[in-house]
């Protein structure tokens, strides 16, 4: 089994190897897109889930404040965040490198 580190930094003597073999060389390109793309996701999932937590917060101190037009506001923006972070971790879940 082949780390993920030796694939991402080289990739040219895994391709190499697997050609030796007989094993297709683009199975390594195909795997670093994939991964990419994951690596990609989980950013982006990390980054709405720490808009969330922060919209949140500011959820109760509008609410605390009296200001509960303005919390609905962002109440509607947590759910679509929410909605978001769902939808990436399903499609995340289908793209293991």
């Amino acid at each position: 089994m082949l780390s993920r580190d030796l694939l991402r930094t080289d990739g040219e003597r895994v391709r190499a190897a697997l050609g030796a073999r007989g094993a297709d060389p683009a199975a390594v390109d195909d795997w670093l897109r994939l991964d990419g793309e994951r690596r990609a996701g989980l950013v982006e999932v990390e980054e709405l889930k720490h808009r969330r937590n922060e919209a949140s917060k500011e959820i109760g101190a509008l609410k605390r404040a009296g200001e509960d037009a303005d919390a609905a506001e962002r109440i509607a923006e947590v759910g679509r965040l929410k909605e978001r972070i769902a939808e990436l971790e399903a499609a995340l879940a289908g793209v293991e490198p």
